[in-house]
């Protein structure tokens, strides 16, 4: 099967030539083999840094902002620029808020999946919430603001707020994104930066990965306009 090399715009026949090319190439200085990204008992290792994650949400947030990874996707938004290592660390940017467009994972979700995956390739519709959820910042016994969709607790309505917004209870707990392939029993996943995560560096077809890379062209070029 061809390998498809999207920063470069370059095909290659056989999946050795495709690693050569990634491995030598002055704009791949980042680059590791996707299997250096094994599972440890502790969570999931970064093969540059040798450190431990628990989660691929941290592992994604390290990536960009580790100068070890490379800035070969950049923000197009006027007032931000950044760099990043990879297409899905640029999605978190997104969906984190740290851009000065101020885009959040509401505009993400909302946008890709109304115009970037009309026919539900990647993503089901109906599970993007347009009423995500608002806490009613109860506190326990020790003043700490209580989450209402799981045990934990904060010290500040800032602190809350994030949490209830990130991608695990956006939606509710559900997982909207999908990877089409059987290789990994079509798996679900929280967040769009998630689902390109797992198709950048799982063991799932190559093209997969291609077609989402184009469809979320049409998000990065409006984020810029914001």
């Amino acid at each position: 099967m061809d390998s498809y090399c999207g920063p470069c715009h370059r095909q290659f026949r056989r999946p050795e030539d495709y690693q050569r090319h990634l491995r030598d190439s002055p704009r791949h200085r980042h680059y590791h083999d996707a299997r250096d990204f094994r599972s440890a008992e502790a969570g999931v290792r970064c093969v540059l840094c040798r450190r431990i994650f628990q989660s691929m949400n941290d592992l994604i947030q390290h990536q960009y902002s580790c100068t070890a990874h490379g800035t070969e996707f950049v923000c197009d938004h006027p007032e931000c620029g950044r760099g990043f290592a990879s297409q899905s660390s640029r999605l978190q940017h997104f969906e984190t808020r740290t851009c000065p467009s101020e885009v959040d994972i509401q505009v993400v979700d909302n946008y890709y999946s109304l115009h970037c995956d009309t026919d539900g390739r990647f993503v089901r519709r109906a599970l993007i919430t347009t009423r995500p959820p608002m806490p009613d910042f109860t506190r326990d016994r020790h003043r700490r603001y209580c989450c209402g969709l799981c045990p934990k607790r904060f010290r500040t309505k800032k602190q809350l707020m994030s949490h209830v917004w990130s991608p695990k209870h956006k939606n509710w707990g559900s997982r909207p994104y999908k990877c089409p392939s059987e290789r990994c029993q079509r798996a679900e996943f929280y967040s769009l930066s998630n689902l390109m995560y797992h198709l950048e560096n799982g063991g799932c077809e190559a093209h997969y990965g291609v077609e989402l890379t184009m469809r979320v062209v049409d998000l990065v070029d409006v984020v810029a306009l914001f």
